[in-house]
């Protein structure tokens, strides 16, 4: 999977696609670059409503399922739409995202149960928290259900 292109793995296009790259990722956590594009149809002037920060972290989330998938079976189909299901204890640290300065998001996978996956995760732009908080995505039921028991009590939190 050296030099996989990201972009194949969440159905997102410009400018919408927030991610611009994978810094590092492992089966259970993601660490992502990205930046907002000046052509963004939410940014006006030099920035763009916090609330982006979240849907940059869940591209990242996507991201990591999709990587996911592909080592389960490196034959899968590519991965079919997510949706944002839920935000929970999020916190915004600023009321705006800069537009066209790098961004950070790490996000961990903290559980999953059937078609839900849950996450927490941080923003950062220039190393400075800009929001955290958690975030479920459902989309396609997958194989990797193996702690659905213990996942499940995270979902109830």
């Amino acid at each position: 999977m050296k030099n996989l292109d990201h972009e194949l793995l969440i159905p997102h296009k410009r400018p919408a696609l927030l991610v611009t790259g994978i810094k590092s990722h492992g089966s259970e956590s993601i660490i992502v670059r990205g930046q907002i594009e000046k052509d963004h149809p939410l940014a006006v002037q030099e920035s763009a409503p916090a609330v982006l920060a979240m849907e940059f972290a869940a591209q990242a989330a996507g991201l990591l399922l999709g990587l996911l998938r592909l080592n389960e079976n490196p034959q899968a189909a590519p991965p079919k739409i997510g949706y944002l299901a839920s935000l929970r204890a999020v916190r915004f640290e600023t009321p705006t995202l800069p537009v066209d300065r790098p961004l950070t998001a790490e996000v961990i996978l903290e559980g999953r149960l059937g078609s839900m996956a849950l996450f927490s995760a941080k923003v950062m732009v220039d190393n400075e928290i800009a929001a955290t908080g958690r975030f479920a995505i459902a989309g396609e039921q997958t194989q990797l259900n193996r702690q659905d028991a213990k996942s499940a009590k995270k979902f109830q939190k």
